[in-house]
């Protein structure tokens, strides 16, 4: 019994140091009124409990959203091209059974919708200069991702999704 104890210990340690390090190598993304852009994108699915509520919270990220301008597109695009692993999902599914921690988790779907929000929300000239990276996500073998590409890119360009296959 011991030894599953040290086990276990060991694992729990080793993916704890996991979430330290991938914390430390993220990319610093833009700030607003001392937010970084990611806090904003989330605010577009919270509120849902009052509709005013949700209005006034995804005019603020709008608002947000344009003000950072073409230094959100990295962190839009990386929100569209979001992949939930298999290991991921099944893992997500283990600790939704249990109560002890919390563990807060977006999956990709949701994180495509933000990205997609996102990218509405630029002004006009911040949008122009993500259609040649949208032009590359419809290459994703990602159906999803395709397909909130192909929205993003309808709304910033029609003629560009015209003429890649976009209907």
């Amino acid at each position: 019994m011991r030894k599953r104890h040290r086990i276990l210990l060991a694992l729990l340690g080793v993916g704890i140091a996991g979430l330290i390090a991938s914390q430390g190598l993220r990319e610093r993304e833009p700030v607003y009124q001392g937010k970084p852009l990611s806090v904003w994108l989330e605010r577009y699915d919270e509120g849902d409990y009052v509709a005013v509520t949700q209005q006034l919270w995804k005019k603020e990220t709008d608002e947000a959203v344009r003000q950072i301008g073409t230094n959100a597109i990295p962190v839009l695009l990386r929100r569209l091209r979001a992949k939930d692993s298999p290991f991921t999902i099944w893992l997500m599914a283990l600790t939704r059974k249990q109560h002890f921690i919390k563990i807060t988790y977006t999956p990709a779907r949701i994180r495509h919708r933000e990205g997609l929000d996102g990218i509405e929300a630029l002004g006009a000239e911040a949008r122009r200069a993500a259609v040649p990276a949208l032009l590359g996500c419809l290459n994703d073998d990602d159906r999803e991702v395709r397909r909130c590409a192909g929205m993003a890119l309808k709304s910033i360009d029609p003629e560009a999704a015209l003429k890649a296959g976009v209907e």
